[in-house]
């Protein structure tokens, strides 16, 4: 199975191949993502929506605090990350939204800006 790494620099328009690994790949790292952030069962959901041909569509994290996207950038840079809080599972949203680039995703550090932004 490829990686959110491998992938990062691929495009998934047009490739169904490429986006079918982006999508499982995303809903993997989003799953990994729950858990480094203590998520409870049942207290998140992880979603995929792939979208139209020309576009990679985006795979989602949304928990009671947090909302967590990724998606391939509209400007070519790439798999990029959108994150804000929100309240609760029916908002969709939320606060102020912020993005990262796929490299950011994968620190410890991003994790850390994460929980205490659920907090």
């Amino acid at each position: 199975m490829a990686t959110l790494q491998q992938l990062k620099n691929k495009s998934m328009s047009y490739n169904e191949t490429n986006k079918d690994q982006f999508h499982r790949a995303g809903k993997k790292a989003l799953k990994e993502l729950a858990v480094k952030l203590n998520l409870p069962a049942g207290g998140f959901e992880v979603r995929s929506n792939k979208a139209g041909i020309a576009v990679s569509g985006e795979v989602t994290l949304h928990s009671e605090s947090l909302y967590v996207q990724i998606a391939e950038s509209l400007s070519g840079r790439g798999l990029q990350v959108l994150f804000r809080t929100c309240k609760g599972m029916k908002d969709y949203s939320g606060g102020q939204n912020n993005y990262a680039d796929i490299d950011r995703f994968e620190t410890e550090s991003f994790v850390e800006q994460l929980k205490k932004m659920a907090a």
